[in-house]
């Protein structure tokens, strides 16, 4: 099965740390899809028509951003054809100590579908990158997600190559972060 999660980002090496950085303080985050993400593994692929983020950090710069994703319309192509449903709860973090972005998922993702539990447990993702887009208020980040190695288990009878787990799951797509304060809309950039 598969399925797109938000998750995103940890910038790490060089001495000089990375940030995101806010026009205000007290921002709030929200965020969208702009291409399709999915998640794939053994048992199939899951789309959703709608993935949207949600977090907030207090001060104009800080180097960790912790949001939560929500899923609707999701369905499973693949093995098992399904409509599939999220636990609540799940979030993502992103932080930038450098000069490469990494992202990790706090708590546990799991994917239902009839005879099949896809079960994501927090990990690093690898493969992530980001691309800061306008100018002044306009300003957004745009983050993607390549990770073609998320570790996995599966159980049920209706799970493609038996109950188990695996370290070949797929994580892609992209994501645009907004940042918004008082009401109004704020540039957000990353560096």
């Amino acid at each position: 099965m598969a399925l797109f999660v938000g998750s995103f980002l940890v910038w790490s090496a060089d001495a000089k740390a990375g940030y995101i950085h806010s026009e205000a303080e007290s921002t709030t985050v929200e965020g969208a899809q702009s291409s399709s993400f999915v998640i794939s593994t053994r048992s199939g692929t899951i789309h959703c028509s709608s993935l949207t983020v949600s977090g907030s950090f207090a001060a104009k710069t800080t180097s960790e951003l912790e949001y939560a994703p929500s899923f609707s319309g999701c369905t499973s192509t693949g093995f098992v054809e399904a409509g599939v449903t999220l636990d609540p709860g799940v979030k993502f973090r992103v932080t930038w100590a450098g000069v490469l972005p990494l992202e990790d998922i706090i708590g546990t993702l799991k994917i239902t579908a009839p005879f099949c539990t896809i079960t994501i447990e927090a990990q690093l993702l690898s493969g992530v990158s980001f691309t800061n887009t306008g100018s002044g208020t306009t300003r957004e980040i745009h983050i993607s997600l390549n990770d073609s190695s998320v570790t996995y288990s599966q159980s049920g009878f209706g799970c493609r190559d038996f109950s188990g787990t695996y370290f070949d799951g797929l994580f892609s797509g992209t994501i645009r972060f907004t940042g918004k304060s008082g009401g109004s809309h704020r540039g957000i950039w990353a560096d």
